[in-house]
């Protein structure tokens, strides 16, 4: 058996909540390849292929741009909660297809991702969270993110790190 512990995939409900929601100016626009490729947004084609690999199994983690870059904190708390639980509904579907699944987090809501990723660990049975190499702009060991940390540790649980850009700002002295 093989299990790819990283497969990105954009759930339909959280897909168009996202597209319904995102700030202007976001990135998601440019980010059309994740919605144009069937492999990430329809489960049909992803079980077709899936199907030609016997002995492969995913785990599922939500692609696209960091919430917390796309929408304000309340959208990105109920879209956290709306792609956590449709991959928690394939899982539970295609247990023969889908090893486990990765919590997506609002992280522009610390308090509101440290409920989140309890929620998905104990309601959902996920195998751990997804978090970026920067969040808004901080790095992963701003003192902010350690009640996530401190979560993830009590349960024994890894943090998925998915690579961001941060952007880079030029300071003259």
């Amino acid at each position: 058996m093989k299990i790819d512990i990283f497969s990105h995939i954009v759930t339909p409900k959280y897909g168009n909540t996202l597209r319904k929601r995102e700030k202007s100016g976001t990135l998601l626009s440019k980010l059309s390849v994740h919605f144009d490729n069937e492999a990430l947004n329809n489960i049909d084609v992803r079980l077709r292929v899936l199907d030609r690999y016997p002995g492969v199994m995913q785990v599922l983690t939500v692609t696209v741009a960091p919430l917390e870059t796309l929408v304000s904190p309340s959208d990105a708390i109920e879209l956290s909660r709306i792609a956590n639980d449709e991959m928690a509904e394939l899982v539970l579907k295609y247990p023969d297809k889908f090893a486990a699944a990765v919590a997506c987090l609002p992280l522009n809501d610390i308090d509101a991702a440290v409920k989140e990723a309890e929620r998905a660990i104990v309601q959902l049975n996920f195998a751990g969270v997804q978090i970026f190499t920067n969040i808004n702009e901080k790095p992963l060991d701003d003192l902010e993110f350690k009640p996530l940390y401190e979560l993830m540790a009590r349960h024994d649980l890894p943090l998925w790190i998915h690579p961001w850009e941060m952007r880079c700002r030029l300071i003259i002295l």
